[in-house]
Formats: C-alpha cells, structure tokens, sequence
C-alpha cells in the first residue's frame, strides 16, 4: 500500500483504527442514540395519560414505528455500516485484507446484540431492553447473515465499480 497517496488521507495511514476499532464504537452510538430517541418519544413527545399509561401504548402505528425501527436497528444497521466502510475502504485503495477485517467485525459485532421495546400494558412495566443475546443459535444466524447479506452487497458493489 502506498502510504504517500493523498487520497487515501487517514484511513490509508492508521487502517487500525478505521477498520478495526472504529466499527464497533460506530454500531453502539447509532444504539444509543436509538434507545435515546425512543426514550424522548416515549416520555417528552406522546407524555402519559391521565391515568399514568404511556400513550406510545395507546397508539398502535407508532408503537408498530418503534417496533419496524428497532427491526431495522437489529438487522439493517450493522449491514448499512460493513457497507459504509467497504465503500469508504475501496475509494481510497486500501488493501483488501482492512476491509474484510471491518466488515467481520462488524458483522459479528451486529449479530449479538439485540434492542426491543416491550409493551404489557400494565402500569409502569413496560421496557426498552438492550443487551447480548443469550440464544447461541439466533446469534449464529444472525452472524451468518450478516456476512452473506455484506458479501453479496460487496460483490454487487464490486462489480458495478469494474
């Protein structure tokens, strides 16, 4: 690699923190801002009802809002970022090996965590639940596809380039 190419700035000269060590802080500040902004609807935009219920409990679409974007925060996210940095590693010529680092540890990092709300309609029970998945084999699953889902993108995403 040719650590004198402009281009490649400081992604090229410190691959190690850009393909390593910076996935994994990127995937847990778009959780906490997630579980932050779910708590700031929950509490600040819909408030309580006079009866003390969540009112986030009371309106199904944007309980099922909540629902699709912790979906999307579980399966797309990790995804969304392997990407972010295999495009963000091929415009600057960095040797392959970084970029599949990257991505494997993002990859991994995506598939054993897990964010849900749980609504019970009980007064004061209801939950936002963030935390390592305790289920071996939805961790596996979700590793593998994660990688297959990043492969395919990276190959279509390669061959579009040629």
């Amino acid at each position: 690699m040719d650590r004198s190419n402009p281009r490649g700035g400081v992604v090229a000269r410190h691959p190690l923190a850009f393909f390593v060590i910076l996935p994994p802080f990127m995937l847990a500040l778009v959780i906490l801002a997630s579980a932050t902004a779910e708590l700031l609807i929950d509490h600040d935009v819909f408030g309580r009802a006079p009866d003390g219920f969540p009112r986030l409990y009371e309106t199904p679409s944007a309980r099922n809002a909540i629902a699709g974007w912790n979906l999307a925060l579980n399966y797309a996210a990790p995804l969304v970022i392997a990407i972010a940095i295999w495009i963000s590693g091929r415009a600057r010529n960095v040797a392959p090996a970084w970029l599949i680092a990257g991505a494997g540890i993002i990859c991994i990092a995506g598939g054993i965590y897990d964010v849900e709300v749980v609504w019970t309609g009980v007064r004061g029970t209801s939950r936002l639940l963030m935390g390592w998945m305790d289920d071996t084999a939805l961790v596996a699953a979700r590793i593998v596809a994660n990688a297959s889902l990043f492969a395919l993108a990276a190959f279509w995403l390669s061959r579009r380039a040629a």
